[in-house]
């Protein structure tokens, strides 16, 4: 064969090559089409859908967490993790209807989520941002505006089509040219083919339901009952029986017809106490239950349950709370303001007379030091607050620990 030939017969099948590579592709992009236009857009559906759910989770929780900028911060790092985002949505919302009387403030949303970590994301993102990154609405494709800024990427391109070799590569093009909305054809293949998303910077973290009181069964709120009443009994036959004896041995005849005559007083109460006349039970409550109740507090931690339980008399919760408002540890354990919120939730007049003098005087070596406030934070005892230490910073005291400084704390940071 000649040159001629053989060269003629090279051009020849060169072209056929290229015009294959050419038709190959196009089919290729036509299939791409086919997908995009079918499962492609049902993907794109589904997380505009999920985006949208996930936006207005964020919103809700936002009013709920009183629309500040911390709180606007937490729940965008909680959107960036769909999975916990609605695991906390329905926390609250089966938390709000199993117990509709008990108010989701701004502190207990904070502390639900605020011990979370973005990883590898920006700080300060938006809702929309957040929502838009957990549901795999945001688009990462194409390389045309780099090959626009490298001269040498489009004369190699060039080069290659003239040869038909990158006839994929433009009939790829094609697809991200051209438009269904905001997307191109190919954003909306890429996603036919990725499978279920799953965020890729998903925040990282536990929701802390601490922060929300379990109210009392039916049953636990009738043994605090039984245990108050059965302290009021106690208390009432020790006192009458001590009078007696008062009025039996003293060695006066006043002091003698004294102690009688409210042994007899107390008497009729306690016959009134039992049969549950309602101002007798207040009355005996609050001397005699107070103590008791205000103790119970302490020790379940538990502000909320004891100070709005119905089957306790307002005058036995409205003294409790009084003496927890006076008692030193107590302050630190719940916090004045909450001690005084819990008092007006409960329809309870409760007169603050501001930070009392404690039985410590001025001995500054029996208040809490700071560092004993800290390990008690980390540990759970105490929460946002302040404080009054032996051994306060340079600001003095009282001290402020702020709820992002508690998360910080129990984060390790």
């Amino acid at each position: 064969m000649s040159f001629k030939g053989f060269a003629t017969a090279f051009l020849e099948g060169m072209t056929k090559n290229i015009t294959e590579r050419r038709a190959e592709a196009r089919e290729e992009r036509k299939r791409k089409e086919r997908i995009a236009e079918t499962v492609g857009l049902k993907t794109y559906q589904k997380r505009q859908a999920n985006y949208q759910k996930y936006l207005n989770i964020a919103n809700k929780l936002s009013k709920l967490g009183g629309d500040t900028d911390e709180t606007k911060q937490n729940i965008a790092k909680l959107v960036t993790n769909p999975e916990l985002l609605l695991a906390a949505d329905t926390f609250i919302t089966n938390f709000s209807r199993k117990y509709p009387n008990v108010k989701i403030t701004p502190q207990r949303i904070n502390g639900l989520i605020g011990n979370l970590d973005l990883v590898g994301e920006k700080e300060g993102m938006t809702f929309e941002e957040a929502a838009k990154e957990a549901a795999g609405t945001v688009v990462r494709n194409t390389n045309l505006d780099k090959e626009k800024k490298d001269p040498s990427d489009m004369e190699t391109n060039i080069i290659f089509s003239l040869m038909g070799v990158d006839a994929h590569r433009k009939e790829q093009a094609k697809l991200d040219e051209m438009m269904v909305g905001d997307l191109s054809v190919g954003d909306l293949y890429r996603m036919s083919t990725g499978g279920e998303y799953v965020p890729i910077n998903a925040a990282t973290g536990v929701l802390d339901t601490s922060y929300f009181p379990t109210p009392f069964d039916a049953r636990k709120e009738k043994n605090i009952k039984d245990a108050i009443e059965l302290n009021v009994g106690t208390s009432l036959d020790a006192r009458i029986k001590e009078l007696r004896r008062i009025g039996a041995t003293a060695s006066g005849k006043e002091e003698r017809d004294k102690a009688n005559k409210e042994a007899t007083e107390l008497e009729l109460d306690q016959k009134a106490y039992n049969e549950g006349r309602p101002d007798i039970v207040g009355k005996m409550e609050k001397e005699y239950g107070a103590k008791v109740l205000k103790d119970l507090i302490m020790q379940e931690n538990d502000l909320f349950n004891y100070t709005r339980s119905i089957l306790l008399s307002k005058p036995l919760r409205a003294e409790a709370l009084k003496l927890l408002l006076n008692d030193e540890d107590a302050v630190n354990k719940f916090g004045r303001q909450n001690i005084l919120e819990a008092a007006k939730v409960a329809n309870i007049a409760l007169e603050d007379k501001g930070q009392q003098p404690s039985d410590q005087g001025n001995d500054a070596s029996k208040l809490p030091t700071m560092e004993s406030i800290i390990e008690k934070i980390k540990a759970g005892e105490l929460g946002a607050n302040e404080y009054t230490v032996s051994n306060p910073p340079k600001g003095g005291n009282p001290v402020t620990i702020t709820q992002e400084n508690v998360n910080k704390l129990r984060a390790g940071v």
